[in-house]
């Protein structure tokens, strides 16, 4: 849209968690990313289990009325992370929508 969200990053050869590459755009004055990671994730593991933290860099919806167009993309600017559930209590607690339980052949 027309918000300017500075983004951190580098080249993915430089081994980089959060690959970001962008051009000069004078028209913006100033770099716009044309390719980068999009969905990034961090897992640790505590006393309890995994602890997972990700972020989508370019946030959830394309549209610009959607209070979810540019939430993400502020966040991963402000270097932030979203915690995701990952325990039945925390999936049941977080109220994303019904659980999907995947069964294999």
């Amino acid at each position: 849209g027309d918000q300017k969200i500075p983004v951190h990053g580098g080249e993915g050869g430089d081994g980089v968690l959060n690959a970001q590459q962008a051009r000069w755009n004078a028209q913006a004055a100033g770099y716009v990313p044309y390719h980068g990671s999009s969905y990034i994730q961090v897992v640790s593991f505590d006393d309890k289990g995994p602890v997972a933290d990700a972020v989508l860099s370019y946030s959830q919806s394309a549209d610009p009325a959607s209070p979810h167009f540019a939430d993400q993309t502020w966040l991963y600017s402000k270097k932030g992370w979203h915690r995701l559930p990952f325990s039945k209590a925390d999936i049941a607690k977080d109220g994303a929508g019904p659980v999907l339980v995947l069964k294999g052949n």
